[in-house]
């Protein structure tokens, strides 16, 4: 019988597609040039003997930039992997560098917290991400969410869990390498040695040589689930119609239950759909549902009812424009990227703020797209919210939501300062790299972190973020603040 990781991968054909092994044989021609980068060189061989001269460069180079000092901590750990000594000097000056690494890290902040983790310094990875919350439970994989992934490793390292929790992480991790965005050298080195050296108490110097194995073997991996998939994966959504063959469901975007959302197309025009699936109400009737929908959000509906051949499942399908689902995006730590996403956020959620259900509105239900520079949400929908609201009940799997942006009176009295402390949570994330609620499933509270952004970003999102609406601006005037603060 197959284990719960093996049944997953099979589930998603969009990933059997990929070819991982494409970006491996760059890497080993990388590896084979002069000067080649040692993250890369150690992971394609990790028995190669240990360089005799670089220590010393790298004692004696004078590491002024935040990009100097995690070049140089990336060179003396991939040493570290294949089993250099490094010495005490060196050791202890990465240590002191790794705060100030962290806060400003940028677009390699998810490295700067796996190192940080990796020398024990669980307090500057979590100014990255805080750890996962609730019991830790081993197994979990987070194939787009390389935040995620860091907050689970933090959460392994406090429970004192063992390497094998980590295992599914590792090879869901490993098929990122054929994508655009997908995972260097370094992020592997780093992850190796506080999932193989730290969870699993290896010596630093068999990490490479970990490491190697569970890369390369990706491939072989994802050709046994590609040739066992046809006989094991028949009731998975994918490559499934709706509509008399109208729309067809080619992509997993979130969800492991019966709630689900997915990224299809319009077979006739190749055009983009949004498809939130779930299980069938034997009490309702498809006319119920669909006027429920009808008015909600700002993509067109397509279609509402059953995937074809299969009355289990009630479907609602809506024409996105171009562009991506929004989490695919999002980038931590980019103040423009924060703004310009809670800007146009923000305009469309003032010209659909009639919908009673935009309360609840997330990340996760939203479009949008990069042009010259330029972040812009293009379109969001609450029909979802709508779906799932009629939801049957799984206690089986994880709920599709673990966190929520909805403001404490939501529920019960809104108005459109309900909505400004929504965008204030988005734009606090967005912003900073990680969700700043104080918040478990099943427990919701208005208590946040300190918010890491620029000043007058910080002081306008914690008077969005106050319990109390009537110290919130109304949502006009927040957004135009935010206009101001961009420009």
């Amino acid at each position: 019988m197959m284990d719960d990781s093996w049944r997953e991968l099979l589930d998603d054909r969009e990933r059997q597609a990929l070819h991982p092994e494409t970006r491996l044989r760059a890497w080993e021609v990388d590896a084979r040039q002069p000067g080649a980068d040692l993250s890369v060189s150690v992971l394609v061989d990790p028995s190669q003997p240990v360089p005799t001269d670089i220590m010393d460069r790298l004692l004696a180079t004078d590491a002024t930039t935040v990009g100097q000092q995690l070049a140089i901590a990336d060179a003396a750990s991939a040493l570290a992997c294949i089993g250099a000594a490094i010495p005490d000097a060196l050791e202890r000056r990465i240590a002191a560098w790794l705060p100030g690494i962290v806060a400003s890290a940028g677009a390699r902040s998810i490295d700067a917290g796996l190192a940080a983790l990796a020398y024990g310094d669980i307090a500057s990875a979590q100014q990255i991400t805080p750890a996962r919350r609730g019991r830790f439970v081993g197994g979990l994989v987070f194939p787009r969410d390389l935040l995620g992934l860091l907050s689970y490793a933090i959460a392994a390292v406090q429970a004192g869990a063992s390497a094998a929790t980590m295992r599914d992480a590792l090879h869901r991790l490993g098929e990122r390498l054929g994508e655009p965005d997908g995972v260097g050298p370094a992020t592997l080195l780093w992850l190796g040695r506080v999932v193989f050296h730290r969870l699993g108490k290896r010596r630093i110097g068999e990490v490479a040589t970990a490491m190697h194995d569970v890369v390369w073997n990706v491939p072989v991996d994802l050709d046994r689930a590609r040739r066992e998939s046809p006989a094991t994966a028949r009731t998975f959504a994918l490559d499934r119609y709706l509509d008399g063959g109208r729309f067809r469901i080619d992509h997993h975007l979130l969800g492991t239950g019966t709630m689900r959302l997915y990224r299809g197309v319009e077979v006739a025009s190749g055009a983009p759909v949004l498809v939130s699936l779930d299980a069938k109400m034997s009490r309702q009737s498809v006319e119920e549902l669909r006027a429920a929908v009808d008015r909600a959000g700002s993509f067109e509906l397509a279609f509402v009812g059953p995937i074809d051949n299969d009355d289990r499942h009630w479907a609602v399908v809506e024409r996105v424009p171009l562009g991506a689902w929004l989490p695919s995006m999002v980038r931590p730590g980019s103040t423009p990227m924060a703004l310009g996403f809670g800007i146009s956020a923000g305009r469309i959620m003032l010209a659909t703020s009639n919908d009673p259900a935009l309360t609840g509105i997330r990340p996760e239900l939203m479009w949008g797209h990069t042009r010259d520079g330029r972040y812009e949400v293009t379109g969001l929908s609450t029909r979802p919210l709508e779906l799932f609201a009629r939801h049957r009940g799984d206690a089986f799997t994880d709920p599709l939501f673990e966190v929520f942006y909805r403001a404490p009176e939501a529920r019960l009295d809104p108005d459109d300062r309900a909505l400004s402390y929504t965008l204030a949570v988005m734009i606090a994330e967005w912003a900073s790299g990680r969700y700043p609620l104080h918040q478990v499933f099943g427990h919701e509270t208005t208590d946040h972190d300190p918010i890491r952004a620029e000043p007058e970003l910080a002081a306008l999102l914690e008077r969005g973020l106050a319990p109390s609406r009537d110290l919130r601006p109304r949502l006009a005037d927040f957004v135009d603040a935010l206009e101001r603060l961009a420009r």
